[in-house]
């Protein structure tokens, strides 16, 4: 995963978050989980590791990449698997939907 601010995507306003960090800062302290949906019910899976891939944290960039890994035991096809970003506080910054096939 791929977190940067190198383009400029829309000519929209972001949306506001809580956090008072600085990009670069906000970037390198990213925290990831998984939610898994069967039918209504959910549950979170932590992963079992985030590494920062590429520039060391105390070099300062617009973009930080991560590669992560989550132990899951058997998932249902029919179940729906989303990944989400969490700023430091814990807030949801984005969410991807990811597909079985």
């Amino acid at each position: 995963m791929t977190a940067s601010s190198r383009e400029k995507i829309l000519d929209d306003y972001p949306f506001a978050i809580k956090e008072k960090l600085d990009t670069d800062d906000l970037f390198t302290r990213l925290h990831f989980r998984l939610k898994v949906f069967h039918g209504v019910e959910y549950r979170y899976i932590p992963p079992s590791f985030v590494e920062l891939v590429g520039l060391p944290n105390d070099v300062r960039y617009n973009e930080r990449i991560y590669r992560m890994g989550f132990e899951l035991a058997k998932v249902p096809i029919e179940d729906r698997i989303v990944i989400e970003v969490l700023s430091p506080n814990g807030d949801r910054l984005c969410k991807f939907h990811l597909d079985l096939l």
